[in-house]
Formats: structure tokens, C-alpha cells, sequence
């Protein structure tokens, strides 16, 4: 029986006619990591924005795991939902303090983590689309503003 992977149909999309199954493994997983917690540096603009959706993330990444019994994913969205929490209370409008780069950079990443490391169901596609989905404000917002920007003429290189 052939192995189907998520790997293996990146290597498809690609035209490789080799297979190496990790390879696309590791290169989706690197887009996914830095790709979310660039989202959430972008989410960071308004008061209480970036740890508020921290929270409904984290609450919906802890539903699934408690649902697919995943106890070591669910203390890690609980401790999110937690840090979360208790700066949204200083964070919130009028702002006393702001979270920066390293804290909006921190939530990404630790929400692309436990994207990555959650077993979601049983067939890749669905896989891939309950974290693109609980992760679909911040992607979006990402891309939109990412197009609004090249639309606009403020960004003429990647540099910038």
C-alpha cells in the first residue's frame, strides 16, 4: 500500500518525482510556524486584539483536545488561555501596557505549535483544515493586509 502523506502531497503539488516524505513535512511545518506568528505580530496594532484572540484560539484548540484526548495539548492551550487572561487585563483599552513584538511573536508561535502538534482527525485534509480554520482571523488579516500594502504602492520590496 502506497504511503499517503501530507509530505507526499506536497511533493506532488511540487512535481518532484522523488519522494521524500519529510521534506514537505518540514517545509510546511517551518511556513506554518513562521507564518502564524507573523499573523499575531500583525494582529498587535490594537489594544487587547492580539491576547483576546489569543484566547478564543487557545479555548478552541482546548475543545478539540479535550474531545480527542490530547491531555498534553490541553494544558498547553489552558496555560495559553491562562497568560492570555491575565494580560488582557492590562492590555485592554486604555492600554497600561502593550504586549511588543516578543509577547505578540510568543502567542503565534506557541498557537502555530499546538496547531502543528495536535492529531485533528483522521484524514489530511481535515488535518489541515480544523487549524486553518480556529487560525482563520489571524491568516486572513495576514493576507489582506499583505495585498492592501502591494495594492497601494507602500511595499515595492520584500525589504520593506
Amino acid at each position: 500500500m502506497k504511503d499517503i502523506s501530507l509530505g507526499h502531497f506536497y511533493d506532488r503539488l511540487r512535481n518532484k518525482k522523488e519522494h521524500y516524505p519529510w521534506e514537505g513535512q518540514i517545509d510546511l511545518t517551518y511556513r506554518c510556524e513562521v507564518g502564524i506568528t507573523n499573523a499575531f505580530n500583525f494582529m498587535d496594532g490594537m489594544d487587547g486584539l492580539a491576547p483576546g484572540l489569543g484566547i478564543v484560539c487557545s479555548l478552541s484548540f482546548f475543545v478539540i483536545a479535550l474531545q480527542t484526548n490530547q491531555p498534553y495539548l490541553c494544558f498547553l492551550a489552558i496555560a495559553m488561555i491562562g497568560s492570555c487572561l491575565g494580560f488582557l487585563r492590562y492590555n485592554f483599552k486604555p492600554a497600561k501596557v502593550f504586549l511588543g513584538d516578543s509577547g505578540s511573536n510568543f502567542i503565534g508561535f506557541i498557537l502555530a505549535g499546538l496547531a502543528i502538534m495536535g492529531e485533528w482527525a483522521e484524514g489530511d485534509i481535515v488535518k489541515l483544515s480544523i487549524p486553518i480554520l480556529i487560525l482563520g482571523v489571524p491568516i486572513f488579516d495576514m493576507i489582506y493586509t499583505t495585498v492592501a500594502r502591494i495594492g497601494k504602492g507602500e511595499v515595492s520590496n520584500f525589504k520593506e
